[in-house]
């Protein structure tokens, strides 16, 4: 009997090798998206003109008009979730550069949007509960998706029969964002 040999254009490992370059590719995209996003929320001015204020002076947003409408967006639909979402997803860039692989990535992927809910919870309730908390953003430190949430977990302990503290909700919230993170 003959075995028949597979004739292959690269030598033997450079699937491999290409493999490992795409992933680190990816990494690098991945840490490259985050620290974009982190520069857009750490220099976010109410002021810069975006879907929500109009004005004719240029943006002071490091990344300019894209910068100044993406932090403004994001700010006041999630509020402070999105820097979670942002430290994650350089965590995960890392984890591709430096490990090559991430287990249950799909899982995590799926899991980042509850987490993000549950963060903006948090911060809409510590925001209700610290009153004496100054935010330039109308809907709140969770934006107007964590008020939603807040609202709807409130009505649902009164439902239920007991009085809603914020400050239980926070840290309910809090808790599980901290084991969905980690």
């Amino acid at each position: 009997m003959q075995t028949s040999k597979k004739n292959t254009f690269f030598p033997t490992g450079v699937g491999g090798f290409l493999r490992r370059r795409a992933i680190e590719s990816g990494g690098i995209a991945l840490i490259t998206l985050a620290t974009g996003l982190f520069a857009a929320l750490a220099t976010y001015n109410p002021s810069d003109p975006s879907l929500n204020s109009a004005s004719g002076d240029s943006p002071l947003n490091l990344l300019s008009h894209t910068g100044a409408i993406a932090s403004d967006l994001l700010l006041q639909s999630l509020g402070l979730s999105i820097p979670l979402a942002a430290a994650v997803i350089a965590a995960w860039g890392w984890r591709f550069l430096t490990v090559h692989s991430l287990k249950k990535f799909w899982l995590r992927l799926a899991l980042l949007p509850i987490n993000m809910l549950l963060c903006a919870l948090a911060f809409t309730a510590l925001g209700f509960a610290w009153t004496a908390l100054v935010w330039p953003i109308e809907a709140g430190l969770g934006g107007f998706v964590g008020r939603l949430m807040f609202t709807g977990t409130t009505d649902l302990i009164v439902n239920i029969g007991l009085w809603p503290d914020p400050r239980w909700i926070a840290v309910a919230s809090g808790t599980l964002t901290l084991m969905l993170t980690l």
